[in-house]
């Protein structure tokens, strides 16, 4: 029996059995800071964690190319001033205790954390708020 050895970066995970070499993606923990303006884009692709500073109200948060069975996690950091607002979240999104939508923090720093588990179709979102 010959044997190679083969590594794997980003995500991805490799395993072997007889006769075969299984080449899959995993989940990327890598937290990525997304970029604040009317509509904050989170391209999962890029990292399953991500943080945003948020500098106006009214945004909208977009996820990008999400995988079924995984749960995205961003943090939001209120900006200068406080007060700033999401009050467009990703389509198909289910909040609990009958779709109570998150209120975030409205302090300057303070930051909430908002999980979302998706399916394939719904975005099942849980939250923590308030922390500094």
């Amino acid at each position: 029996n010959e044997y190679k050895t083969i590594s794997a970066i980003n995500g991805a995970s490799v395993s072997h059995a007889a006769n075969s070499v299984v080449f899959s993606t995993v989940f990327n923990p890598t937290v990525q800071t997304l970029t604040d303006g009317a509509t904050i884009i989170f391209n999962v692709s890029s990292g399953g964690n991500a943080v945003v500073t948020l500098a106006g109200t009214g945004r909208t948060l977009s996820i990008t190319n999400p995988v079924a069975g995984y749960t995205y996690q961003v943090r939001i950091i209120q900006g200068s001033g406080g007060g700033k607002t999401i009050i467009t979240w990703p389509t198909n999104t289910k909040w609990p205790d009958n779709g109570t939508v998150i209120t975030l923090s409205a302090t300057a720093g303070e930051y909430d954390i908002v999980n979302f588990s998706y399916d394939g179709t719904n975005f099942y979102a849980s939250y923590n708020n308030d922390y500094n």
